[in-house]
């Protein structure tokens, strides 16, 4: 057989592959009132947890183009679990496709769903519980819409981390080595979002502390409401839009970055700003100063809103722009 005949037969197995995909092998309806958590233990798969309005079971269904590569579904304890079927070197030869999709009941409650993937993405919405786990190696992670009265702890090594509408109690942490973390409006007590070298970005945050770090990665918060706070960089820079003052000492800090910082017009504000080579651009009092022998900026709109909190912020070599 040619090259050219074996790279027909390849794209044509491919695209079988792909819309075999779509078939479904398994259904399993579990009765919702007797289950209380989640934990699935997978590989490849593609997986999508997400609320159904049509049914009062928690209903799974599996779709794929081999049955022998399905995983395996058990549920004792009021635990249902997943786990994927080991995979040898000769079956890597072999394009295997599966998506695992849980539905669960509008209005459920569940205690605990952790999910801990290798090349597989996640997809997760509209779910109620008390503790969310969430790790992918290779894979993305994406959540909408989660509720939880604990904590969300949500870590990927190389894929990308995406989050809208994300509620917890007591915590929500975000970790990523390389992979970017975007998250669309979070609320929690305390927030921590780290990343090595992949992006971070937050749109609408609101909590009491808020500790984001990025080494190499930019770092960009909008409409901050966070009564204390520490955000660092090492090379990447720092974009922080504050909605209200914090009430304790916060910092911000970046090495090589630039860091740029909006306030609002009615909140009184006190900053010291300190660099070993970076200059201040103060916008808001049309002036720019060294900042090597550091400078304290008070800025006061309301005498009514008392001696505000001290925000240090510092560069290696990176300048600093405030304005409101």
């Amino acid at each position: 057989m040619g090259k050219k005949q074996i790279a027909f037969f390849c794209s044509c197995f491919l695209v079988f592959a792909v819309f075999a995909e779509k078939n479904l092998i398994k259904r399993e309806l579990i009765n919702s009132e007797n289950m209380q958590s989640i934990n699935l233990m997978l590989s490849f798969e593609t997986v999508e947890i997400q609320e159904y309005l049509s049914s009062d079971d928690v209903t799974i269904e599996i779709y794929g183009n081999n049955k022998e590569f399905i995983p395996a579904i058990k549920f004792a304890d009021s635990v249902l679990a997943m786990k994927s079927v080991p995979i040898n070197f000769w079956n890597l030869k072999i394009h295997i496709s599966c998506k695992v999709i849980i539905y669960i009941p509008s209005g459920k409650k569940l205690d605990k769903v952790h999910v801990g993937l290798s090349s597989g993405s996640l997809k997760m919405s509209n779910i109620n519980v008390n503790k969310i786990k969430l790790t992918s190696t290779s894979g993305s992670i994406s959540t909408q819409n989660i509720s939880a009265q604990d904590f969300v702890l949500i870590e990927s090594t190389s894929g990308s981390i995406k989050c809208d509408e994300l509620k917890a109690k007591n915590s929500v942490k975000a970790h990523s080595s390389s992979g970017s973390i975007n998250i669309e409006s979070v609320e929690s007590d305390t927030i921590v979002c780290e990343s090595t070298s992949g992006s971070i970005k937050i749109e609408e945050l609101y909590c009491d502390y808020a500790d984001l770090h990025s080494t190499s990665g930019s770092l960009k918060a909008h409409d901050i409401a966070a009564n204390y706070f520490d955000f660092s960089t090492t090379s990447g820079s720092i974009f922080a839009e504050f909605e209200i003052a914090p009430s304790a000492d916060s910092s911000i800090n970046s090495t090589s970055g630039s860091v740029e910082i909006i306030v609002p017009e009615s909140e009184n504000y006190k900053f010291h700003f300190s660099s070993n080579s970076g200059t201040l651009r103060n916008k808001i009092e049309n002036m720019r100063k060294s900042l090597r022998n550091g400078f304290t900026y008070t800025k006061t709109q309301s005498p009514k809103g008392g001696s505000p909190a001290q925000i240090n912020v510092h560069t290696t070599s990176g300048n600093i722009t405030l304005d409101d």
